[in-house]
This record gives structure tokens, sequence and C-alpha cells, in this order.
């Protein structure tokens, strides 16, 4: 599927690309600091001989810590320019106006 977008359009792969890649890259410092001089990456730690349980729990959790720290840096900006949007549109009453003309006008017989 992605080599399919990737002949469709590669600028817009290669766009969402960088933005994995320095996501994935906020994610790494995360992890290793969870779990600092054991392996770059979680594949990387669950492969060394002799972990003990409570390594492999840790190097799991310092994991999903990165992914957290990622989607909440990612969510952010999200969240503040949805606030921005709804500050800005302008209200509308939902009760009257023209959508209780249109209405009447839809349900009215011929």
């Amino acid at each position: 599927m992605l080599t399919t977008a990737c002949v469709v359009a590669p600028r817009a792969v290669g766009r969402i690309g960088r933005r994995a890649a320095l996501l994935g890259s906020l994610a790494a410092p995360v992890f290793r600091l969870g779990v600092p001089g054991l392996a770059s990456t979680l594949d990387e730690a669950l492969q060394l001989p002799g972990l003990t349980p409570t390594v492999v729990t840790d190097a799991k959790s310092a994991f999903v810590t990165g992914l957290h720290v990622v989607a909440a840096t990612a969510g952010l900006p999200h969240l503040v320019l949805g606030l921005l949007t709804r500050r800005r549109l302008p209200r509308e009453d939902v009760g009257g106006g023209a959508g209780r003309e249109l209405g009447a006008r839809a349900t009215a017989k011929p």
C-alpha cells in the first residue's frame, strides 16, 4: 500500500515520512533515558542475551512512554488549533432562522 502511495503522490509521502521521522526521533531519546546503556531500540534490547524479566518489562515500559510523549507532542498542536478555530468561527443560532423555514418547506405536501 505504501508503494502505491509513493507512485501516486511521492511528494505527500515524503512529507509524511519526514514528520514520522521527526516524531520517531523524539521517541528514541525517551526510550534511551528509560533504559540507559541497554540498547538504542526496543528490538535490539529484546534480542540481548541474558535479560531478566524486570529489564524486559522496563524496556517495554520505556518504549510505551516514548510513544506517549510522541502522542502528546503530536496532539498538542491539534488541540490548540481546534480551540483557536472554535474561538474564531462565528456562533449561529441553532434553533431558529433559515433552518426552520427550510424544514417547513421540506415537510409540506404539494
